[in-house]
C-alpha cells in the first residue's frame, strides 16, 4: 500500500487471482498497519499515514486531496465509503511472516534472539534498530524490506530487498530456487 498512485488497482489485481504461480503469500507491513488503524478511526495515526502515502492511496480509491484536507473531513468514514470491504478483509488477513525452509520472510525484520512465533507484530513491521546492526545467526536467513538499500543486500544473516521503487524507480525481486539465489531488477 501507499507510495504510488495505484494501490486500489494492485489489490484488485491480487484479489482477481490468476497470478502466474500456484502459491503466493502476502505480508503485512507498516503501511498496511497504519492504513487499517486509520480505517478503524484511530485519529492519532491520520497525519502520519497521510504524509507517507495515504493521500495517494485514497486518491486511488477516488477521493481528492482537496477534500481529504478539508476541516470537516471524516477520514475513517470516507475510507469506509470508498474502500471495498474485500480490500479491508484482505489487508486484515495478511501474515506477519512466512517461513519456507531456511528462510523467514518479514516486512521489516526481527528481534534477534526470539523464534518467529514469539516475535512481536510491531517489530516485524517496523524494526530497524537492533536488527539491521545485528550480525548474529538467527537460525534462519531473514528476507526483509522496509529499509531502502541501493541494491539487494546479502548479509550473513539477512537479505534486504527494498530498493525503494517509489523513490528510485528500481524494483527488485529475490528469486530463491533450491540452494541458489538471483536478483531480478526492473527500472522505470
Amino acid at each position: 500500500m501507499d507510495r504510488g498512485p495505484q494501490s486500489a488497482a494492485v489489490l484488485d489485481r491480487i484479489l482477481e487471482g490468476g497470478l502466474p504461480t500456484d502459491r503466493w503469500d502476502c505480508l503485512k507491513g507498516n503501511h498496511e498497519e497504519v492504513m487499517l488503524d486509520c480505517y478503524d478511526g484511530q485519529r492519532e495515526t491520520y497525519d502520519r499515514w497521510l504524509r507517507y502515502g495515504g493521500v495517494q492511496t485514497l486518491e486511488s480509491y477516488g477521493l481528492h486531496a482537496a477534500d481529504i484536507f478539508a476541516p470537516a473531513f471524516d477520514l475513517a468514514a470516507a475510507m469506509r465509503d470508498a474502500i471495498p470491504a474485500k480490500h479491508i478483509q484482505f489487508l486484515k488477513s495478511l501474515k506477519d511472516y512466512v517461513r519456507l525452509g531456511g528462510y523467514l520472510f518479514v516486512h521489516a525484520g526481527i528481534r534477534p534472539g526470539l523464534p518467529p512465533e514469539e516475535q512481536c507484530s510491531r517489530d516485524l513491521r517496523w524494526i530497524r534498530e537492533g536488527f539491521l546492526d545485528d550480525a548474529s545467526d538467527h537460525g534462519l536467513m531473514v528476507v526483509h524490506g522496509h529499509t531502502i538499500v541501493p541494491e539487494v543486500d546479502f548479509r550473513r544473516n539477512r537479505i534486504a530487498v527494498d530498493t525503494g521503487c517509489y523513490l528510485t524507480g528500481q524494483l527488485s525481486a529475490l528469486v530463491l530456487e533450491a540452494d541458489t539465489s538471483r536478483v531480478l531488477t526492473a527500472r522505470g
